[in-house]
């Protein structure tokens, strides 16, 4: 048996911070992984998707070179190399996750599946380990809702989707959250036949609806069917297809036939192999139940990133991991978190992004605001890219001014949601963000036209 201060499980976003912090404090650490060290993030989802959407998007680019001016004839790409490209990207964002950075830090690494003997023992291989504090760290994993008929027809999840070596004729997407819509566009782009089911009302269901609604309508321009309120009722074989026998609602059935079918129906915690019942800790559908401390049930048990089912963001992941680190092993006064101001990306072309209340949520709440919104082709710099989608929303507090809620559909959304965080976090009031000079010609004025407005 091995002995430890802290004991980290899952190398993945949170973990390798958690690992991280806990031995830059002075503790004895170690770490488990039973996969990849970085995890999902950047072997398999965030870094791959992202290097897929950008090859997707210059292909695009080129296509439309004509209109800007430019001659690109016979523009064409190979799939082969796009998987290359893709490879070589996480290649590079992976290596700074490596055993021997672990080893620098002080951090010792065991490989295998990590499973509860005990609330403070854990077999990993043949080894056992033993630990004063342990962080869980276990990461997620895609989550696929029984459909009639689903397990015969050899579905793919987003795990399969970013190494595909050939690309199907037409596929069918069930599910219009953010790892939806970017396969969506990945596939719809290298011209993949793209019809994409979702239950809720709207693409991006959490977003804000008016933002989300007007990204699902520019994309359809772009040749993606879309299919909101509707459920997939039952999935069949029909030859060298696949069928999905579809509820539109008011009665109407309808039957959709694809190559491939993607389930990008969300994630779950993945407690798989880890025996989580001998660590005691409290468990629910959506993750491992904590506190504002990130402690469990468990006093000296913490968790953080995914398998906590809160944001299931890299960022998320990061910040939770310092937080749980630092709480477990303090000796002064813990730290809470706190979580009304995050933003989230989904990284389609246009983008969307978002942080704090939709305008749903302030209207369910009862709560006084005021709302603005600058359209992007309204400045300069929409006119000399000819980028004219999207729009900046903003909503304030009314008296204050204190910004509740912000949504961008556009051009470099992610990027642009950080300035409206910034104001949030230090209670900038929309005002002054108006009375800001943003420099000409940027997408940024939107940001300070929008705020201004009020």
């Amino acid at each position: 048996m091995k002995e430890y201060d802290c004991l980290v499980i899952g190398a993945g976003s949170a973990g390798m911070v958690a690992a991280g912090q806990a031995a830059a404090m002075g503790a004895k650490t170690a770490i488990t992984e039973k996969w990849k060290l970085g995890g999902d993030c950047p072997n398999r989802a965030c870094v791959p998707t992202k290097a897929l959407l950008h090859s997707a998007k210059l292909y695009s680019q080129f296509q439309q070179a004509e209109k800007y001016g430019l001659k690109a004839e016979n523009v064409s790409f190979d799939w082969t190399k796009v998987q290359e490209w893709k490879d070589k990207v996480v290649a590079e964002r992976v290596s700074s996750e490596s055993e021997a950075n672990l080893k620098e830090q002080g951090v010792d690494l065991f490989w295998g599946q990590t499973s509860f003997q005990s609330d403070t023992e854990v077999k990993v291989g043949e080894e056992i380990l033993k630990a004063k504090k342990i962080i869980i760290c276990a990461g997620s994993q895609p989550a696929v809702f029984p459909i009639e008929g689903l397990d015969s027809i050899d579905f793919i999840t987003s795990n399969e989707a970013v190494d595909l070596k050939n690309l199907p004729k037409s596929i069918i997407i069930v599910g219009a959250g953010a790892v939806g819509i970017e396969f969506s566009q990945i596939f719809s782009r290298f011209g993949v036949d793209v019809t994409v089911i979702e239950a809720a009302p709207h693409v991006i269901p959490a977003a804000d609806k008016e933002t989300a609604e007007a990204l699902g309508g520019y994309l359809s321009n772009l040749g993606i069917k879309f299919y909101i309120n509707a459920k997939v009722q039952k999935f069949e074989k029909d030859g060298n297809l696949k069928k999905a026998i579809v509820d539109l609602g008011e009665g109407q059935t309808q039957e959709f036939r694809a190559e491939e079918v993607l389930m990008a129906t969300g994630r779950r915690p993945d407690f798989d192999g880890m025996n989580i019942e001998a660590s005691g800790v409290q468990t629910e559908k959506r993750g491992i139940v904590v506190d504002e401390y990130l402690k469990t049930s468990k006093d000296h048990i913490y968790a953080a990133g995914d398998i906590t089912g809160v944001m299931q963001f890299t960022h998320m992941a990061t910040y939770q991991a310092i937080h749980a680190a630092y709480n477990a092993l303090t000796d002064k006064e813990p730290v809470k978190t706190d979580y009304r101001v995050v933003p989230w990306v989904a990284f389609s072309d246009p983008e969307i992004a978002g942080v704090g209340k939709t305008e749903e949520r302030l209207q369910e709440e009862g709560a006084k605001y005021e709302k603005n919104i600058f359209e992007f082709k309204n400045l300069g710099k929409s006119t000399t890219q000819a980028e004219y989608n999207g729009f900046v929303k903003i909503l304030a507090e009314e008296g204050t001014g204190q910004i509740l809620g912000a949504f961008i559909v556009g051009p470099d959304a992610g990027e642009l949601i950080h300035e409206l965080v910034v104001a949030m976090v230090g209670k900038v009031s929309v005002d002054a963000v108006g009375k800001a000079i943003f420099a000409y010609p940027t997408w940024s004025e939107a940001v300070g036209s929008a705020a201004a407005m009020f």
